[in-house]
């Protein structure tokens, strides 16, 4: 298989609109947070959102995807706190369809430094012998493979294998959500302790879950037409998205379907080969009303369009996706296309 979910929080929206749509949070979480983010690598640009946790806050997403038998996750962290080895939230974990733990990350001690416990439903699998610090980012790849009535996990340290051990499976095999958290002391009432940031979830477990993934957030150009950004009157970017049933703004309750184009706005150079471009998804944050609840995620390329499933939108504010490991009306993805890709959202 390949990719098949991301999350960078280049969305920016706010907390409310991941509730809305079913994602559930515990204690002081902020999606948005632009403080401390990790950077891409050099060249490549920088991703400047970053999901910041206080002491023992957690974020889950709703059932976003689906990884029927084995996968795994590769994703990024920085403790900015000590951290705490009796606290019961993980770093990370991904749960099956009926909301147990097939995989799930803890600090095994409390200072500046810990050991990795890695959990299949509450059962210790392991510990490892190496530990993890405070104060830097830190890449975790974590694979679940499933061989009949056994769950075999494998975690990896910034590309170094530091266990893999096998268990009973007590889950069922599908797995269709994922969750940060901040096992850590706090600093203070408020005081962030923890980030996250670079997610992506493979859909098998022969994938490569541990190759160096990143997330680059792309702006729109927000008017769907080629050149420079024209902001049309509109007083905001966002507000100047154009409506192109009715050439409304979306900020207008009569708007139902826009597009916006990335040319010239995201200056992808052509010869970006390395990192190579594995997947695009895109992530919309709008509000539903009574008239329109359910809004979709789109792409369009040279002709070619392609759409994910329908979300149920909140008048206060919802998300819904769609990510491709090929383009619109081909296979896989060059620089070329980024800059030509034309981003759409309807709602019904």
């Amino acid at each position: 298989m390949a990719i098949i979910w991301a999350w960078g929080w280049e969305v920016r929206a706010p907390l409310a609109f991941y509730t809305n749509t079913a994602w559930s949070s515990v204690g002081g979480v902020d999606p948005n947070e632009r403080t401390v983010t990790h950077q891409h690598p050099s060249g490549y640009g920088g991703g400047n959102t970053s999901l910041s946790l206080t002491a023992d806050s957690w974020l889950r997403t709703a059932p976003v995807f689906s990884v029927p038998s084995g996968g795994g996750i590769n994703t990024t962290f920085r403790a900015a706190q000590n951290f705490n080895g009796a606290s019961t939230v993980p770093l990370v974990a991904v749960y099956d369809t009926g909301g147990l733990e097939m995989a799930g990350v803890y600090a095994a001690d409390t200072g500046v430094s810990t050991r990795l416990t890695v959990k299949h439903n509450g059962v210790t699998v392991g510990t490892t012998s190496a530990a993890v610090t405070t104060a830097r980012w830190i890449r975790l790849a974590l694979r679940w493979a499933i061989v009949g009535g056994t769950v075999t996990l494998t975690l990896w340290v910034d590309g170094v294998q530091v266990l893999s051990r096998s268990t009973a499976l007590t889950t069922v095999s599908g797995v269709d959500v994922a969750r940060w958290g901040a096992p850590m002391a706090g600093g203070g009432a408020g005081t962030v302790v923890a980030y996250h940031d670079h997610t992506v979830v493979w859909g098998s477990s022969s994938d490569p879950v541990t190759s160096t993934t990143w997330i680059q957030g792309l702006r729109p150009n927000a008017d769907d037409i080629n050149g420079a950004w024209l902001p049309t009157g509109a007083p905001s970017n966002w507000q100047a998205l154009e409506d192109a049933a009715d050439a409304s703004y979306t900020s207008t309750p009569t708007a139902s379907t826009f597009q916006v184009n990335l040319q010239n706005r995201t200056n992808i150079n052509a010869a970006w080969t390395s990192p190579a471009v594995q997947a695009v998804q895109v992530n919309v944050a709008a509000a539903g009303d009574g008239t329109l609840p359910t809004g979709t995620a789109g792409m369009a390329l040279g002709g070619s369009t392609a759409s994910g499933t329908g979300t149920a939108m909140s008048p206060s504010g919802g998300l819904c996706t769609f990510l491709r490991t090929d383009k619109p009306g081909g296979t896989g993805w060059a620089a070329a296309d980024l800059d030509n890709l034309t981003l759409r959202y309807g709602a019904s």
